[in-house]
């Protein structure tokens, strides 16, 4: 069996943004898979958000074929809460 290849990229940095298209970008990670290959894409992030913004959305896109491989969407639900912060995630397999 061939060695397995990893691939890792990580921004630990918080964002903000106002927009619902998804138009903010947080991680890159550059690769140029194998053709006939399945990889297992292993994602998450943590949402957080105020009683301003009710809900927070997470996606994991393939730009270059602008393709939605995964998303995950939290409201909060307790609106006397200051800040709910959610956890998403999971794993996606791409060919």
């Amino acid at each position: 069996m061939a060695a397995r290849v990893y691939y890792y990229a990580e921004s630990n940095a918080r964002t903000t943004s106002t927009t619902t298209d998804f138009s903010t970008v947080k991680v890159t990670l550059p690769f140029t898979p194998t053709s006939g290959k399945t990889y297992a894409i292993f994602w998450s992030a943590i949402l957080d958000g105020t009683t301003l913004d009710l809900f927070q959305k997470a996606r994991l896109q393939n730009t270059t074929a602008a393709v939605t491989l995964a998303e995950q969407w939290s409201w909060v639900r307790n609106v006397t809460i200051a800040t709910s912060n959610f956890g998403v995630g999971g794993v996606a397999l791409f060919t």
